[in-house]
């Protein structure tokens, strides 16, 4: 569980965005994100209302002290999956279990709204990521159609059913 000085809170309002956003560009500073993600990375973020708010999408950020700790994202990816996103905490608030918090959130989100799996994909090198998904139930896949970056050799998929 989150700490006292730790909240947890779903973007509603431009100061969440403007947080979500500067959490963003930390995360894209990930030795190989830019490669990876380099089409689809500057329309998510003009875009993170279209995406990541209800009734398909979730945003939710954790907070400390005032200051943005670390953040996770859902969106619609088809008929009954939603696709996990920018799961990210950053180095200083690492090891108090947010990042644990932020997924086990999405994927009651996730429950709550309908669908019936959850995706995601994620650069091979972010293995402590990976630890933490299959902790929570979700298996290694082929990529998914649609999915950036699709086939990357770089990039690894998981899914987890609900």
């Amino acid at each position: 569980m989150l700490g006292k000085k730790l909240l947890l809170t779903l973007a509603s309002d431009e100061r969440h965005f403007k947080a979500a956003r500067a959490l963003f560009a930390e995360y894209a500073k990930i030795p190989g994100f830019a490669e990876a993600y380099a089409g689809s990375y500057a329309d998510e973020l003009q875009n993170l209302r279209r995406d990541y708010t209800p009734p398909d999408g979730r945003l939710y950020l954790v907070f400390t002290g005032g200051q943005p700790a670390g953040c996770i994202a859902m969106r619609r990816f088809d008929e009954g999956r939603c696709e996990m996103k920018r799961l990210f905490v950053s180095p200083q608030y690492r090891g108090q279990n947010i990042g644990v918090v932020l997924v086990r959130q999405i994927l009651n989100d996730a429950r709550e709204s309908g669908y019936t799996s959850v995706v995601l994909s994620s650069l091979e090198s972010m293995k402590t990521a990976h630890a933490l998904f299959r902790r929570v139930g979700f298996k290694k896949i082929n990529p998914p159609e649609a999915s950036a970056p699709a086939g990357r050799e770089d990039a690894a998929y998981f899914e987890k059913q609900l």
